[in-house]
């Protein structure tokens, strides 16, 4: 799977010529290092870099429900749902580069709940420090 944290690394990857991007982005996603799939053949890495299909948004509607390590977590709608201090913040992380910070964003943009679906009292920092690893 694509996380936030393999998103971003992705975003880092400037200035390379098709082929070795091609092989940094098959190694990132597929968690293979660098160095193996460099000695790949060219048609190898052409085939694994298609099944990918990381030119393909995803088929699925949004979810505003997710689990992520044992915790359940909802979306904001809207901006009403969110904290004052929550959307100040935002307005700030904005401002910086997205891809570096979608995992503050998406902390941001959410809550946690109980199993019922009822708001309980969450942890930002706990968010932010896990959520570059969500799906």
């Amino acid at each position: 799977m694509i996380t936030i944290g393999k998103i971003q690394e992705l975003a880092t990857l400037k200035d390379l010529n098709p082929i070795e991007q091609m092989a940094h982005e098959v190694s990132i996603c597929l968690d293979i290092p660098y160095s193996d799939v460099e000695i790949w053949s060219l048609d190898k890495l052409k085939s694994e870099y298609r099944k990918l299909k990381l030119d393909k948004l995803p088929d699925k509607r949004i979810g505003y429900k997710f689990k992520h390590k044992g915790r359940r977590f909802r979306l904001v709608k809207n901006a009403k749902e969110m904290s004052a201090h929550h959307f100040i913040e935002l307005q700030e992380v904005v401002k910086g580069d997205m891809v570096e910070s979608l995992h503050q964003v998406i902390a941001l943009l959410s809550y946690r709940v109980d199993i019922l679906g009822r708001k309980i009292e969450d942890d930002y920092q706990w968010k932010v420090d896990n959520f570059k690893d969500l799906e």
